[in-house]
């Protein structure tokens, strides 16, 4: 969820910059790179079902079927931005009919990673050159 925060901010914060002369430069502090960047551990930090920290086989803390209650993530969370008119300007008494529209949906695909919003996907090249440079930065 903080992904989508930061994401969401950074898009709203850059937009003054596109309308900007093709000759501005960015700077993106060291701070900001750790922020970009996503966390990829090592293999040998991954989690393993079954084995201890040391590399000793454990057994699980709960017994066969334990999960079948469990609680599970959806695939994707969507949060679909629009406007109640009728709470904007006063309207009351709606009754059945209401004066709500939809605007966009952002969709965030915990799989991919990523955000879409209308069914496209929240990336670009200026984006993805900013994050090549912060892992060469954060890499050395």
């Amino acid at each position: 969820m903080k992904y989508l925060v930061m994401i969401l901010s950074a898009l709203m914060l850059s937009a003054p910059a596109l309308a900007q002369d093709a000759t501005s430069k960015a700077s993106v502090s060291l701070k900001d790179c750790k922020r970009l960047v996503k966390h990829k551990p090592r293999a040998d930090v991954a989690y393993k079902a079954g084995v201890d920290v040391r590399g000793k086989p454990v057994v699980a803390a709960h017994g066969p079927g334990a999960d079948a209650g469990a609680f599970k993530l959806p695939d994707k969370i969507t949060i679909d931005f629009g406007l109640d008119l009728a709470g904007k300007y006063g309207i009351s008494g709606a009754g059945e009919h209401t004066a709500t529209t939809s605007l966009f949906p952002v969709v965030y695909d915990l799989g991919m990673g990523g955000l879409t919003v209308n069914g496209k996907r929240l990336t670009s090249d200026d984006s993805r050159a900013i994050e090549k440079a912060c892992e060469t930065i954060l890499n050395k």
